[in-house]
């Protein structure tokens, strides 16, 4: 939920080439679902973000951990038929309701993709996303899990998260939902899209809400935290797991 301020871009963080186009039709959408690292070339495309940042949320401390989960699961969901006529208002809050349910495949009439289809229903998307928060933190308390983690630990204990990060993401070929556990009560999120390997560690692709397009962190080893570009140090804990697995299982369901 934290804001970055924007202004400040240290030598971390490096803008990436764009990625692939979102689907057109069922046969698109099923294509790229048995292409192992489809989903995450799709992530890599900034024309498949939601195209507003994070923003919104109780006194005004933004909606980074939902904002990133609707943008997974429109990447595993979502088909776009930019030749149907647009949806109205209450077709637009059904698609936005189901896409953050997590729990259909979705077409999206009169779009291209999701950067397309959030900048005319921006509002709309924001109030379900200020909901959502609403919801996850007074009826679930998950504000609890804000105030979980260490912002600094180990330097073999980060080495053995960056190792696993490395396996969930560039050998199963999954999009890590990240929590960034920081100093006080504050934690921000983030989906990792891809993990390298390097000489001296790792490096991650992140969509972060705070800013458009993917950029880069470099993890090496013998850190034994990251720094966000307002210097606040931090870890990062990957959840949302078995969120992930649904999501998957609902397009596979939908492709056979």
């Amino acid at each position: 939920m934290k804001k970055a301020l924007l202004s400040l871009i240290f030598t971390t963080l490096s803008f990436q080439a764009l990625g692939l186009e979102a689907a057109k039709s069922n046969r698109e959408f099923c294509g790229i679902q048995k292409d192992t690292n489809a989903i995450q070339d799709l992530a890599k495309n900034p024309s498949n973000h939601l195209s507003f940042r994070n923003q919104g949320g109780l006194i005004n401390g933004g909606v980074c951990w939902w904002h990133s989960r609707f943008t997974r699961n429109a990447l595993h969901l979502a088909i776009y038929r930019p030749d149907l006529a647009k949806p109205t208002v209450a077709q637009m809050k059904s698609i936005i309701k189901d896409i953050r349910a997590g729990k259909t495949v979705v077409t999206i009439p009169g779009f291209s993709n999701l950067s397309e289809f959030s900048r005319s229903a921006r509002d709309l998307i924001q109030d379900e996303l200020n909901a959502w928060q609403r919801f996850d933190g007074f009826v679930r308390q998950q504000w609890v899990v804000g105030l979980s983690g260490s912002t600094t630990t180990t330097s073999q204990d980060l080495s053995k998260k960056m190792d696993d990060l490395y396996e969930y993401v560039a050998i199963n070929n999954n999009i890590a939902y990240q929590k960034l556990q920081m100093p006080g009560i504050v934690s921000h999120a983030w989906l990792v899209v891809d993990v390298d390997k390097t000489p001296g560690g790792y490096d991650l692709h992140i969509h972060d809400s705070n800013f458009y397009g993917v950029v880069n962190f470099k993890y090496n080893q013998g850190m034994t935290n990251f720094t966000y570009v307002d210097r606040s140090p931090f870890v990062p804990y990957t959840e949302q797991e078995r969120e992930l697995r649904n999501v998957k299982t609902v397009a596979s369901r939908f492709c056979r």
